[in-house]
């Protein structure tokens, strides 16, 4: 009896299609590789990768730095906040970590030697751009007769204006204090204090916004008579008079001058008609420089 050919039918799937005859190729794709290894029994197919299956990433660099393994997570740091909506990565910008300043003048008072004798001074300025503040810079020179210790405090406050009222929103201190001595430069040593100088006021965080304002300002001299500092603020030169047409005082208006009283503190509110604004007490008007972001 004689038998006909007989083939039994094999077939190959792969997704979504099918091979019933001819020759099956697995083709190097999408960073995989296969091979085959032949031996007398059986024939092996290999498979490798490159970057990963299915074109994955292998590693993340950033700067000098690479990432190959386990889970790479994006930091919020230096104003940048990060997120993932669906299959997309989102970065924000919450706040440029920025450094301005804004240029501000006010009147001086004389630095008197007791802090009950304080005449505030106020000067009246525009405030054009926003800043979050974090500190205020004077220029200040200090001499004190035989390099003597001694100390001194600064102390600013800003006022908004309604009407003939002017209310604090915000005040801080700066308490400055040094040992006799010439031969060093550290802040503690009269050395490190004296001669022109920038001193700084930390004033928390003041969140300013365009506007107008008064600022004050007052400085108390500490120490017994004798040890107590000669102190300048530097900034414009003084006025050489305010007197109307035909004599006496222009009409007051929220303006620079002294605040006529003495006081060691601030009023939480002034009245117009507290602030002297005459040539003698519209005095010179140092600078001042606030320091934060934006």
């Amino acid at each position: 009896m004689g038998f006909a050919n007989v083939r039994q039918g094999i077939a190959i799937s792969a997704g979504t299609g099918v091979a019933y005859t001819g020759i099956v190729i697995f083709s190097n794709s999408n960073n995989v590789s296969f091979g085959a290894q032949a031996s007398a029994s059986s024939t092996v197919v290999t498979v490798s990768t490159s970057g990963g299956l299915g074109g994955a990433i292998a590693a993340i660099s950033a700067g000098t730095t690479q990432a190959s393994s386990g889970q790479v997570v994006f930091s919020n740091a230096n104003g940048i906040s990060w997120g993932v909506n669906g299959q997309t990565v989102t970065a924000g910008i919450t706040q440029i970590s920025a450094i301005t300043i804004q240029d501000v003048d006010w009147a001086a008072a004389t630095c008197p030697g007791a802090s009950s004798a304080i005449n505030l001074s106020f000067r009246r300025t525009f405030v054009q751009a926003p800043i979050t503040a974090t500190r205020i810079d004077l220029m200040l020179s200090m001499t004190n007769a035989g390099s003597t210790a001694g100390s001194y405090t600064i102390s600013i406050a800003a006022y908004t204006m309604g009407g003939s009222t002017a209310s604090s929103v915000s005040s801080a201190s700066a308490a400055v204090t040094w040992n006799s001595g010439t031969n060093t430069g550290a802040a503690s040593i009269y050395a490190g204090q004296s001669d022109m100088r920038w001193q700084s006021v930390a004033i928390g965080t003041w969140s300013v916004t365009p506007g107008d304002y008064l600022f004050a300002l007052n400085i108390s001299i500490n120490g017994p008579a004798g040890s107590t500092p000669g102190l300048t603020l530097f900034g414009q030169t003084q006025q050489a008079s305010l007197l109307a047409p035909g004599g006496g005082n222009f009409s007051a208006y929220f303006c620079d001058g002294l605040y006529s009283a003495g006081t060691g503190a601030f009023p939480s509110s002034v009245q117009l008609s507290e602030i002297v604004q005459t040539h003698t007490a519209n005095m010179a008007q140092p600078n001042f420089q606030m320091a934060g972001t934006f």
